[in-house]
């Protein structure tokens, strides 16, 4: 698979997130001048600085000419925030805000684009494929493994409780022994995709509620 290529109108924070970004497959681009757009094809997605570059109508409309990918926006307020969902961008983030979150954000728009890939840490979950690569190794999911995952991932970040991967994963109804046969999907998965499953990097147990799947 080749890398994930992530456009960023606004040098500073292009180079912020290139930075937070480094051990993964995603390359981040950083530019300033919002009609060189075009000039890079392979963008899977783009995030504009609404700081460096005001967001408005025929901004929107400037880039949506130039590209068709996935759009977040990076807002300093709520209002603006309103106007950029109004216009059709995918995500938006509102200032102050925490690296770890644009990385979030970014993951979650990158789970957007056509070729149906999902980027965590060092992870590479092609959904069209069903195939999961950790760098150059393809790694060997049984069809459990890679739905748990799939779905964990498609909700990058976020608690999944029991009931809900039951609901979703195994489609059956909590039961006694339920919870354990989750624990135990749960275990053999961070054989698969864990360095040390002991200490997971990507599948991390909340306790009492369910699993939470990190960016890594």
């Amino acid at each position: 698979m080749e890398m994930v290529t992530i456009l960023v109108i606004g040098k500073e924070l292009g180079d912020q997130l290139a930075q937070c970004m480094a051990t993964e497959r995603v390359r981040v681009l950083g530019i300033e001048d919002i009609g060189k757009v075009r000039l890079y094809k392979r963008a899977q997605a783009v995030i504009l600085d609404a700081s460096v570059v005001p967001l408005a109508p025929e901004t929107f409309q400037n880039l949506r000419e130039q590209v068709k990918v996935p759009l977040l926006a990076v807002v300093p307020a709520y209002e603006e925030a309103r106007l950029a969902l109004q216009l059709g961008c995918d995500e938006v983030l509102v200032r102050p805000f925490d690296l770890e979150e644009l990385k979030l954000r970014a993951h979650k728009v990158l789970g957007l684009v056509e070729n149906g890939c999902l980027v965590v840490g060092e992870l590479l979950i092609d959904l069209r494929a069903r195939q999961v690569r950790r760098g150059e190794e393809e790694l060997h999911l049984s069809p459990l493994q890679y739905e748990l995952l799939a779905y964990l991932a498609r909700n990058l970040g976020k608690v999944v409780e029991y009931d809900e991967l039951l609901d979703e994963v195994w489609r059956c109804e909590a039961c006694e022994g339920s919870r354990e046969m989750v624990k135990m999907a749960i275990r053999r998965l961070r054989e698969k995709i864990e360095d040390d499953p002991g200490k997971p990097r990507y599948v991390v147990s909340v306790r009492g509620r369910g699993y939470m799947l990190k960016p890594g």
